[in-house]
């Protein structure tokens, strides 16, 4: 995959779309969604639950024509990824114990990743309890230094090796650290290892790995606690300030809906979105955050939600407000916009990790990106491999 290039194809395509990315659907009101986004939701708030579901999920874009569908395809397209040509490697029962099975999944497909890689020194940053070392070093000679700032993981992690695999004991020992790129890597041949680091971890493991370590395999998440974008010379010739709006969608990207999930994210945004209309309207509130109500909430009672998230409309008719909202047509476009929204995420993901990967590649190392995990079970799957040249 040329790097340059689906990186430029990507901010050219973000920047076409850049309201959408940077701004909340609820945003928008009292107003329309500006064109052409107005005249897509009319097209697709004509479909079925199940044509809107696989048009999100990238499956099927027969339903819907014109512009709209070339949206979507060109996201498809760009979304595209080399994936590993591995098999994932069956793992023994007893380093199984505490892992679920995403984990399984990820650590076993990471083992035949780098089963031809030489693994004799490992710093594995984020360990928790030392998973990913325990498969990775169980059959091989070598060792891991498990590298995290929860004391209370590593500990339990210890105690599982010593009682499961004692005879991984030796070749693998804890370190209590909140890493950072002026962390000690003590052998420069290291292969420096990030499985799912948080916001900004990922860009303290890449400067570390271009000054003290020879490889580096890394994936990122939680991009909403990130503050380090833009790295690249290509990046910050016209760079992409992202909103907490766009880092959120590109957060929660890249999860395969069914009908309960997409069902539960509407019954969310319904509740939440007739909320802040009746706070806009009936008492000139501006929008803010209400925090994260369970999602049995969203199905009980309205009045009973207003009462306990919004104190303030308890003088308020809200019962009344609630069906009248209900036949909005600015609300039922809102809506079914999600369905718009969503996948830009993913692109925006990748911006951040293609962004990251080019850095590298500046400065002086081979690069690879691809798509490592199945979708469904791990929805974070695009890793990036980085040796010195």
């Amino acid at each position: 995959m040329d790097l340059e290039r689906r990186f430029e194809d990507i901010r050219n395509f973000l920047g076409q779309h850049n309201q959408l990315v940077q701004s909340e659907i609820l945003n928008h009101y009292p107003h329309e969604l500006p064109s052409p986004y107005d005249g897509w939701c009319r097209q697709l708030s004509k479909l079925s639950m199940n044509n809107l579901i696989d048009i999100e999920n990238g499956k099927s874009f027969e339903s819907i024509h014109g512009e709209l569908r070339n949206y979507y395809e060109s996201i498809k397209e760009l979304s595209q990824l080399p994936e590993v040509n591995v098999k994932s490697t069956a793992i023994p029962k007893r380093l199984e114990v505490g892992m679920t099975h995403k984990k399984r999944h990820e650590t076993s497909i990471i083992k035949g990743f780098l089963a031809r890689e030489d693994l004799s020194k490992i710093i594995d940053v984020g360990s928790g309890k030392g998973h990913m070392s325990k498969v990775l070093l169980y059959d091989t000679d070598g060792s891991s230094e498990c590298i995290d700032c929860d004391p209370k993981l590593q500990s339990s992690g210890a105690q599982l090796i010593k009682k499961q695999t004692p005879e991984l004991a030796a070749k693998i020992c804890f370190r209590e650290e909140f890493f950072t790129k002026d962390s000690v890597i003590k052998d420069r041949s290291s292969l420096i290892l990030g499985l799912h680091c948080c916001g900004d971890l990922s860009v303290e493991l890449i400067r570390s790995h271009i000054t003290s370590c020879e490889k580096l395999l890394n994936f990122g998440c939680c991009y909403l606690k990130s503050k380090e974008f833009n790295l690249s010379g290509l990046a910050l010739s016209s760079p992409i300030p992202f909103s907490f709006h766009a880092l959120n969608l590109a957060t929660r990207s890249n999860r395969t809906l069914n009908n309960t999930s997409f069902d539960r994210r509407q019954s969310v945004k319904l509740y939440r979105y007739i909320l802040h209309m009746i706070l806009k309207d009936e008492l000139n509130e501006e929008f803010k955050t209400l925090g994260n109500a369970h999602h049995s909430e969203y199905y009980s009672d309205f009045t009973a939600y207003c009462k306990k998230y919004a104190p303030q409309t308890e003088k308020l008719d809200v019962d009344s407000l609630h069906k009248k909202y209900l036949k909005s047509d600015r609300l039922k476009d809102y809506l079914v916009a999600e369905v718009i929204r969503s996948p830009l995420g993913r692109l925006v993901e990748l911006y951040i990790i293609l962004d990251r990967a080019l850095f590298l590649k500046e400065n002086g190392h081979d690069v690879k990106v691809c798509s490592f995990f199945d979708p469904e079970l791990s929805p974070r799957n695009i890793g990036i491999f980085s040796c010195k040249l």
